[in-house]
């Protein structure tokens, strides 16, 4: 859906921060940042590695 957006006009960025934004739960926003730094750096983050993270 993101990718449809960003070929119909809307920047990336303007996608990614519209998303995060949503997200009202505290955790869920820790995750999708925590993803995104691992997806930045072309690490992969398995669940697991990022659930534990969360508990830090």
């Amino acid at each position: 859906m993101g990718l449809l957006e960003v070929m119909s006009g809307k920047g990336y960025e303007e996608i990614i921060r519209r998303d995060y934004e949503s997200i009202t739960n505290a955790e869920q926003r820790t995750l999708l940042i925590l993803s995104g730094i691992a997806a930045t750096n072309n690490s992969s983050a398995s669940e697991t590695t990022l659930v534990r993270a969360l508990q830090f």
